[in-house]
């Protein structure tokens, strides 16, 4: 559904899959340590 969102933890595997015949865009936001 439109907005939707989810989290995925550290260490987890992970797999985008579109399923369907819509184009799909995505947000991806990636919080790097502190050096």
């Amino acid at each position: 559904k439109a907005n939707d969102s989810c989290f995925i933890g550290p260490n987890e595997s992970r797999e985008i899959v579109n399923r369907g015949n819509d184009v799909v865009t995505m947000l991806v936001a990636v919080s790097t340590p502190q050096q």
